[in-house]
């Protein structure tokens, strides 16, 4: 539960497409990198900034950024592999709270995609499809050590999962 509005800022970056929630003492942040919000904006997405941005509010509102939920999950963090199964949980209940928050499933997923892609000019011509089709080609055994020590979820995975959550709404 958001008690308060982050405060956003973006911060200047080169070549890094990037966006996070911060909580210092009782102050929440979000910071943007300037190259994201370029490739966003460089074509009108501002939807799909929306849902990065709500993303970002998403980690808020569900606690993840909070220091007394960093400290009793301390300890477990050092069980093997638990702390970046924990986290990428974190990123795809993030997921869903900022394509709630955008409204539009495709937007989120175009989103997540910017991210992948990083290209002002390269984005907006991605090919949604073909971007989801690469997580088949993923080898499985990669996809296992990825899986065990990524503390985020592979972007084909996080687009995937995007479209399944939204089919469970619309059912």
């Amino acid at each position: 539960k958001l008690t308060h509005i982050p405060e956003v800022f973006i911060l200047n970056s080169q070549g890094a497409t990037h966006a996070s929630a911060v909580q210092f003492l009782q102050d929440t942040y979000i910071l943007l990198n300037s190259d994201l919000v370029d490739v966003m904006l460089a074509h009108g997405s501002t939807k799909e900034l929306s849902s990065i941005i709500g993303h970002e509010l998403g980690h808020h509102a569900a606690g993840h950024t909070a220091w007394w939920k960093k400290l009793l999950l301390k300890p477990a963090m050092f069980i093997p592999f638990f702390g970046a199964a924990y986290s990428r949980s974190c990123e795809l209940t993030a997921d869903r709270i900022g394509m709630y928050l955008c409204g539009d499933k495709d937007a989120a997923c175009r989103g997540l995609v910017a991210l992948a892609c990083g290209s002002r000019e390269l984005t907006p011509q991605t090919n949604l499809a073909a971007f989801k089709e690469q997580e088949k080609s993923m080898p499985a055994l990669f996809g296992f050590i990825h899986d065990l020590y990524s503390t985020h979820p592979r972007i084909t995975t996080r687009v995937l999962e995007l479209e399944q959550s939204a089919q469970l709404v619309t059912r």
